[in-house]
This record gives C-alpha cells, structure tokens and sequence, in this order.
C-alpha cells in the first residue's frame, strides 16, 4: 500500500493499555461541519501483528476514555487525523 500511495484510517476498537494523561496536550481543531473546539490528543508510532509501522492517535475525554485512530497518513497534523474518523 505505501508503494502506491494507498493511506488508511481506522477506528483502533480494542487499543490496550491507557496512555498516560501526561503525554496528552491540548488542541484546537476544526470539525468538517466548521465548528471550532478544543480536545486532549496524544500520538505515538506503533507497529502492527504485520509489522507495518502507523501512527496512532488519542483523545482523552472529560471523563477519563482514550478513543484511538490508526493512520497510515504521516504528513498531517494530528488534529487533521483526529477529526477525520468523525467525518
């Protein structure tokens, strides 16, 4: 996939252990509807069953729950990544 430019973006369901709320910062994104906000996000690289490298990336919610995406897009910001599995 990454020979023909093939990106992928998924909702990580089962992602593990929780990360620290250390590695958290916060961010202001923009939502494909043009709504503004802010959200907690962290990302780190890991490496899948397969062996292929993706980015993951987390938002902490008010409460305390960590919702993962994996990507395979690793030119955009985290906030473009984030928001994407919502729209």
């Amino acid at each position: 996939m990454n020979e023909q430019r093939i990106g992928v973006l998924t909702y990580h369901k089962f992602p593990g252990e929780l990360w620290s709320e250390k590695e958290f910062r916060q961010y202001q994104v923009k939502l494909i509807s043009g709504e503004e906000l802010s959200m907690e996000l962290a990302e780190r690289g890991i490496r899948l069953s397969n062996d292929l490298w993706v980015r993951e990336v987390r938002h902490l919610s008010e409460k305390g729950h960590q919702s993962s995406v994996l990507s395979t897009d690793y030119r955009s910001d985290l906030t473009r990544v984030a928001v994407a599995i919502g729209a």
